[in-house]
């Protein structure tokens, strides 16, 4: 196809295009004068703005129900929040209830512990001073027993006849064993008595009186 038919041809839809928009424009500018453009337009109007309302109905019913759902939600919440704060309320009574409860049993078994104690203390020092005077009583005892076997005729009046076997006789005096007789010796000058006996000599060691001395 040459260059002026493909122009030509163009030139042909352009002009076909245009008579169909200005058909079109004739068409509506009737309507606009006879009113039915008008009317459609109102029609349309109508109906969107219908659509609108029953849409906002819809959602005013939505936040209506959301909004009944929120206030039962939020008082659901704030029941159950109630709920458990009064069991957390009640809870904590119930443990400082028992700490009182404890602490008094503690104060009670501490009071009693110091009791038992002091009762434990009094009772040893008492069983220390009965002991402290049996102690002593029998140191008492012992002492006076070992006074009593270190008794001799050193420390005391006792004869020494009475010495105990295991101890050494002790003699009070200076004189010794020379041997001789008891009584008056051969040679010595008589001497008599008070009951006027002259003791002359010994017999067999023992003192003897001789009659024919007797006044």
């Amino acid at each position: 196809m040459s260059l002026g038919g493909a122009m030509d041809g163009n030139l042909f839809e352009t002009n076909m295009s245009l008579r169909c928009e200005i058909r079109s424009l004739k068409r509506a500018i009737e309507e606009y004068k006879n009113g039915k453009r008008y009317l459609k337009i109102q029609k349309d109007h109508s109906r969107v703005v219908k659509g609108y309302i029953k849409e906002v109905g819809r959602l005013k019913k939505e936040l209506c129900t959301a909004h009944v759902q929120a206030v039962t939600v939020r008082n659901m919440w704030m029941d159950e929040c109630d709920n458990l704060w009064q069991e957390h309320l009640s809870e904590m009574s119930r443990k400082e209830e028992k700490i009182r409860q404890l602490e008094d049993r503690i104060w009670d078994i501490q009071r009693e512990s110091e009791e038992k104690i002091a009762s434990l203390i009094q009772r040893y020092e008492d069983q220390l001073y009965e002991q402290e005077c049996v102690i002593k009583e029998l140191e008492h005892k012992l002492a006076h027993a070992e006074a009593l076997l270190g008794r001799d005729s050193t420390n005391t009046s006792l004869p020494t006849g009475q010495t105990p076997p295991n101890k050494k006789r002790y003699i009070p005096n200076s004189r010794r064993n020379t041997g001789k007789g008891k009584g008056g010796q051969p040679g010595h000058e008589a001497c008599s008595g008070k009951t006027g006996s002259v003791y002359v000599g010994s017999v067999s060691g023992s003192a003897y009186k001789d009659p024919a001395l007797l006044g």
